[in-house]
Parts: structure tokens; C-alpha cells; sequence
């Protein structure tokens, strides 16, 4: 069987297909991936097939949503709607009909924000699997995206599904029972996997000199360019008993923070795994690579939000308790030690943590997941 995994632009959304995309190459399936060039280093590393599709991750995005300023519970529709449904979703969709007649693929296997699989499918009378990266979308957001999607659709003739055409065939939730919502209900099929959680690794040298309880700060790959942010949390963190390591991105210049304590330690860069097994807590932006791994080890988070499906992630972990969110205008020195300090002096925060790491080890594993795909007709 010929399997085509497609995916917008950016590791983040790429990252969550690879571990069904190494099980079926395992079991013997032709494996391949059409995404942008900034993500293709990831499969084509891996030794898959990869085709360069659509466009690359939009700069331009980030000065739309500065010029008009949506409201944070609107961010995520604006997205959707004007970036993935919008810019993004015909270059793409061009591409992967050229592939699918190129390729031939038997089922086509997407991540949530990459919209233009489903009509690719629908017209090659292909069977199409949506594999998530975190919470189910909001149902709304989906619909939205149908709504600014539908143009495609019609312009080939089909008439635009329920959800952007999204769970067609098949929804891969890789999303533990604590943070998942009630419309995940509503999906016509439904396959649990578990996220993808790197194993914990060696740790960094200098992790034997710390005595105080380890604490993690990163803001990801993409909203870590407000050094304002990262200052003001030092600042907070620093009035505690604790260890800080920071990693700002490869991008970023550490010496950008200032001089700092020794008790601090920054750098670009470093595998969350060498760390995550190490931390008491850690502070982040909650995206959800980040905040799945961290629950997968049982560790409790302060979250500052910026923009993406952040907002969302952090009330469905504050929900579960697991977490403390501060929204940009709350988000003070003063504000950032409280909570902070609340997480750490409370157990329960720590516990709930583990319950959902607990959860995410008791879901299927990809191997499960495949099983479900092979079972549809192609």
C-alpha cells in the first residue's frame, strides 16, 4: 500500500506524522511525504521520499495579525481561515493533485491544519486520515475553514463537506482523555495514538551541579522573539529557590537577556527530552509539542500564551489541573512568581501532571493506529 502524508509547512505539524509514517514503512508500506521546504529536512533525514508542495511558512501572517489585531479567542479562526484556507490551501492543493497523479497514492494521511488533502482525496476517490496534534479543533474553527475552503471545492466540482472535510475517513487523536473536548463525541471514527514523546536522553553535563529543583523555560520555535517576555520571567524566577535553564532558539542570541545569576544558564538550544526527566516545572508557551511532552513525564507548567493554538492548550491543561495560565496583560514579574510559586509548592499540580502522563502511556501505539488504516477500503 502506497501511503501520501502531507502536512503545512512547519515541524510542529510535521513532527506528529512521523511516528505512523515509520510504522508503516516498518510494516512494509511505500511511505511518502509532500510538505514545504522548511519542514522536508525532517523525512527526507529519515530516509523518506519527499516532495517539496505549496508554500513555505508566511512571515507576512505575522504582520496581518499585528496590523488587525484579533481577539485571542479569535486567533486560531483567523489562522485557519486567512492563513491555512486562505494563502496557503490552493498552492498546496496543486501540488498534492499533481502528486496524486504522479504517485498514486491508496490513502492520503494529513495533519489537522493541512486543509487541502481532503479535496485532493475527494478527487482522486482516495481515503483520507486526520491525524491531530493536540485538543480536538474547535468545531467552529473547522466549520469557519470549511466556509473560506469552499471555493477550492467547488472549483472542482465538489460540493464543501461538514468540517472543511476534515475526520473523513478517519480521525488518529493523539490527545489524552484530560485535555480532549466533548466534540471529539461528534467525529464519525475515531483512533486513539499516542503523541509522539521523544525518550528521555543523557543529560547535559552540567546537570550534575544543580542542587536546587531544575526548572525549564522555552517559548518554542516560532513566538520566542519577545526578549521582554523571557526578561520578565527570569526576573521572576530568579526571586525563588530554584535552577533556571532557558533556551531561547537558534535564532536568538542569549547575551540578549543580560548578565544574569549563576543559578540561570541559557543557550539556543537543547533536546527537551535531556531535560523534561529533569525538571520540577517548567514555563512555556503551550504549544502542543511542548505541552504533551511535558505531561508525558509528569511535569506541571505556568503557561504564557501568545498567539496559535496556544490559548486553547492552556485552558484545556489549566482544566485539568495541571497547569497555570497568565494571559499577556497579567503576565507581571509579580504575577509570574506567584503562580509559579503556587506550582511549585503545591503537590497536587505535580500529580495531576502525572495522572495525564499516565493517561498518554495507556493509549494505543501507532502500530494500533496503522492497523485502523489498513482496514479502510482503497
Amino acid at each position: 500500500m502506497r501511503l501520501l502524508f502531507t502536512s503545512r509547512a512547519s515541524l510542529g505539524h510535521l513532527q506528529p506524522l512521523v511516528p505512523l509514517a515509520k510504522v508503516a514503512r516498518a510494516a512494509g508500506h511505500e511511505v511518502i511525504f509532500a510538505t514545504g521546504a522548511k519542514a522536508a529536512s525532517v523525512p527526507i533525514a529519515l530516509g523518506f521520499p519527499t516532495d517539496i508542495v505549496g508554500l513555505d511558512f508566511s512571515t507576512e501572517f505575522f504582520q496581518e495579525l499585528q496590523t488587525e489585531k484579533p481577539l485571542r479567542t479569535e486567533i486560531r479562526r483567523f489562522a485557519f481561515t486567512r492563513l491555512f484556507a486562505g494563502r496557503e490551501l490552493e498552492p498546496r492543493l496543486r501540488d498534492i493533485e499533481a502528486n496524486c497523479l504522479s504517485r498514486r497514492p491508496d490513502i492520503i494521511v494529513h495533519e489537522v491544519a493541512e486543509l487541502a488533502a481532503p479535496i485532493a482525496a475527494a478527487v482522486a476517490l482516495t481515503p483520507v486520515v486526520t491525524v491531530g496534534y493536540g485538543p480536538l479543533l474547535d468545531p467552529d474553527v473547522a466549520e469557519a475553514a470549511g466556509v473560506a475552503a469552499e471555493p477550492a471545492w467547488r472549483a472542482r466540482g465538489l460540493s464543501l463537506p461538514r468540517w472543511a472535510g476534515l475526520y473523513r475517513d478517519l480521525y488518529v487523536d493523539p490527545c489524552p482523555p484530560a485535555l480532549q473536548i466533548r466534540a471529539i463525541d461528534d467525529l464519525p471514527t475515531v483512533q486513539k495514538m499516542a503523541p509522539s514523546v521523544p525518550e528521555s536522553h543523557v543529560p547535559p553535563e552540567w546537570m550534575s551541579d544543580v542542587s536546587a529543583p531544575l526548572v525549564y523555560v522555552t517559548f518554542g520555535t516560532i513566538y520566542n522573539r519577545d526578549y521582554e517576555l523571557f526578561r520578565k520571567v527570569l526576573d521572576a524566577l530568579e526571586t525563588l529557590p530554584i535552577e533556571v535553564v532557558v533556551t531561547v532558539g537558534e535564532n536568538n542570541d542569549p547575551a540578549n537577556l543580560g548578565p544574569r545569576p549563576r543559578t540561570t544558564r541559557i543557550f539556543r538550544f537543547i533536546p527537551q527530552e535531556r531535560l523534561l526527566p529533569r525538571c520540577r516545572a517548567i514555563v512555556a508557551h503551550g504549544g502542543a509539542g511542548t505541552l504533551l511532552a511535558a505531561l508525558a513525564y509528569g511535569v506541571p507548567m505556568l503557561l504564557l500564551p501568545q498567539g496559535a493554538d496556544q490559548f486553547y492548550n492552556a485552558s484545556r491543561a489549566t482544566a485539568a489541573g495541571a497547569a497555570l495560565s497568565l494571559m499577556p496583560e497579567n503576565a507581571s514579574v509579580h504575577a509570574i512568581a506567584t503562580s509559579f510559586a503556587q506550582i511549585l509548592n503545591d503537590p497536587a499540580f505535580a500529580a495531576r501532571a502525572r495522572a495525564v502522563g499516565a493517561q498518554m502511556v495507556a493509549m494505543p501505539r501507532p502500530e494500533e493506529a496503522l492497523a485502523r488504516i489498513e482496514q479502510l477500503p482503497h
